[in-house]
């Protein structure tokens, strides 16, 4: 049976600049909600919010009808991968591998070339290696939801396909949350799509209306009369 995250009444101010504005949305196991938005729409913020870490008065938060203020605390409900790098720097690939109960042989056969960094410090692996190894300890975690925020940066097309793909095997088990820059590949891989926009949340069934509240430009005419 699937369980549902509803997020209520979210709204986030930062001295006078009102950042989000009655923010309501919600997310199923079985799905994939991508979460669209330009620079400093409240993308990040929002899911800090959701994860518990970030707090704002009022929000209602809730896992299957059940009230949460912290989900983060709630075994099994919730895994967050952050815009920063998350794992210290001095651990290897593979103790990070042991820490969060990741099977080598699994990763090792979705991306071979980490056999030869399992040695390696986080903080020593390349930027895009790093993003890579660190997305796929929170979409391997056993639970109801993850949240990605910005997964795909730094990757190469190969591996951005390859993530996409894991997701939707994992999303059989979970509920997966994600924002990213490269809005076609949010678009590509979501079953339901919201755009954040001056403050409020719009559920989006068209890229038309992605041009109609100013997050995509208009198309120039192919030649115009």
């Amino acid at each position: 049976m699937s369980k549902v995250l509803t997020i209520d009444s979210v709204m986030l101010e930062f001295g006078t600049k009102k950042v989000l504005s009655d923010i309501f949305m919600e997310f199923e196991t079985g799905k994939v909600t991508g979460i669209l938005g330009r620079n400093g729409a409240g993308k990040s913020s929002l899911m800090k919010i959701i994860f518990g870490t970030l707090h704002v008065e009022g929000k209602s938060i809730r896992v299957a009808e059940k009230r949460m203020h912290k989900p983060y605390l709630e075994k099994g409900t919730i895994a967050f991968l952050p815009q920063d790098d998350f794992v210290p720097g001095y651990i290897k690939l593979k103790t990070a591998l042991h820490i969060y109960g990741i099977n080598t042989d699994k990763l090792l056969a979705d991306f071979p070339h980490f056999a030869q960094l399992m040695d390696t410090k986080m903080k020593n692996l390349s930027g895009g290696e790093r993003r890579l190894a660190e997305t796929y300890l929170v979409m391997s975690r056993d639970v109801s939801f993850v949240l990605l925020d910005e997964p795909f940066s730094y990757l190469a097309p190969i591996y951005v396909q390859k993530l996409k793909e894991i997701m939707q095997v994992e999303k059989g088990r979970k509920g997966i949350i994600i924002t990213d820059h490269m809005y076609r590949d949010v678009k590509d891989i979501s079953d339901k799509l919201y755009l954040l926009n001056d403050g409020k949340n719009y559920k989006i069934e068209n890229e038309n209306q992605l041009v109609e509240l100013g997050y995509l430009n208009k198309p120039e005419l192919k030649n115009p009369l």
